[in-house]
């Protein structure tokens, strides 16, 4: 049990830190724009391993500088912590909860080396998560939430919810940091 509590609290920490660091108004405006891909346009030098590549229809991830300065934000989140990956996501106009950031899309499992991975831009959450973790990711929007062990196509999780806030103190969205 006590190991457990820690490996929650360093959790929450992380999530609640990374929170804080992520310029909210910012934030609102990139998920405001919807960036889409735009065929023909070459990705930024802070795109990862897709930097320098030229966009083709059949690209999923936006070549918008604004997008991968986010997805590195969350990269040095992970780069403090490698056990935690943290990813970024926000409620549209229409209700639905969307991914905005992670920081797979820089190369998973090593950055820099793999292709990108994880949460698309403006995806819906639906397509990768079930409605039990739906019902946290809503919460996180909120308040500072613990998901407690499950698990996932993938793995093993624990997961800590946290709202981003604008600079009025408006939540735009939140960060997920799974361990």
């Amino acid at each position: 049990n006590s190991a457990n509590d820690r490996l929650k609290d360093t959790l929450q920490s992380i999530s609640e830190g990374g929170s804080q660091s992520i310029d909210g108004d910012e934030f609102a405006s990139l998920v405001a724009s919807g960036v889409q891909v735009e065929p023909g346009t070459t990705y930024p030098a802070n795109a990862g391993t897709l930097a320098g590549t030229v966009a083709t229809k059949e690209s999923v991830y936006p070549t918008d500088a604004a997008y991968w300065a986010h997805n590195r934000a969350l990269a040095d989140i992970r780069l403090t912590n490698p056990e935690a990956s943290p990813y970024t996501f926000a409620v549209d106009a229409s209700g639905v909860v969307r991914f905005v950031g992670s920081w797979g899309a820089l190369g998973y499992p090593i950055m820099g080396e793999d292709a990108p991975a994880g949460g698309q831009f403006l995806q819906n959450v639906t397509e990768i998560i079930d409605e039990t973790t739906l019902g946290y990711f809503k919460r996180g929007l909120n308040e500072t939430t613990f998901q407690p062990a499950y698990t996932d196509a993938v793995s093993r999780w624990i997961s800590v919810y946290t709202p981003i806030k604008d600079q009025a103190g408006k939540v735009v969205g939140a960060i997920g940091v799974d361990y």
